[in-house]
């Protein structure tokens, strides 16, 4: 008698490990599958990205910046500043793109007599068609040719005017906060990389009761972000 209930004692401990080995080499392979399905959830799938965004561009860049109109008789002359920002285009009909883009763009000049320089700090919208040129097909050259709207959000001034009531002082408290003007240029591409040489001409006075309106020159180089994420 007491052997038989050995042997089932024996028989039901084996089962019961038997099932426990099951269940745990079920479990082990699930609960990693598991696991790899919520790290791959968690990654970003490239491929799914709309096409437009192998072309955003992140750019930097120097510009020369200064007033036209005014020159000849307030002594006015360029000084440098940067830009920084993105763009992005898209195919609008053969061999031309439509860019837009969103920038920080530093404008000014300087009042050379006085060596007073003013600054304007603008958030930057650039607007504007490229067209493919024959030219140096490989490095993607394009004539560059549109629009540009800037809205100053501040300024600064650098040195100080002497007392003299012969002077003209220019003030950026009547700097006009919005200018719109005609951009053009060129760009090219060597594979990631953008290249662009831009010049700009406002059309919209920088102080409302003279005649000085912004123009610059600017050399930008960018970099398209996504296009090396796409596989």
């Amino acid at each position: 008698m007491t052997g038989s209930i050995n042997a089932q004692a024996v028989t039901t401990v084996n089962t019961v490990a038997v099932e426990n080995k099951a269940i745990s080499s079920d479990t082990i392979p699930k609960a990693r599958e598991k696991s790899k399905k919520k790290k791959e959830a968690g990654k970003i799938n490239w491929n799914n990205l709309p096409y437009a965004f192998d072309d955003i561009t992140f750019m930097v860049g120097i510009s020369n910046s200064g007033l036209y109109y005014s020159n000849h008789y307030r002594e006015l002359s360029f000084k440098p500043g940067f830009i920084i920002g993105a763009e992005d285009f898209f195919p609008v009909f053969n061999k031309a793109f439509l860019h837009v883009g969103l920038k920080y763009a530093q404008l000014g000049f300087e009042h050379t007599p006085y060596n007073v320089v003013f600054t304007t700090h603008n958030i930057d919208i650039p607007l504007f068609l490229s067209y493919e040129l024959p030219e140096l097909r490989s490095l993607d050259l394009r004539l560059l040719i549109g629009s540009r709207f800037l809205f100053r959000t501040g300024s600064t001034t650098q040195g100080t005017y002497p007392n003299s009531p012969d002077i003209t002082l220019l003030n950026p408290t009547q700097f006009s906060n919005f200018d719109f003007g005609f951009v053009f240029g060129l760009s090219a591409e060597y594979k990631n990389f953008y290249f662009t040489a831009r010049g700009y001409t406002g059309f919209i006075k920088l102080i409302p009761s003279d005649t000085g309106m912004n123009n610059s020159f600017s050399l930008e180089v960018g970099y398209f972000i996504f296009r090396n994420l796409r596989k």
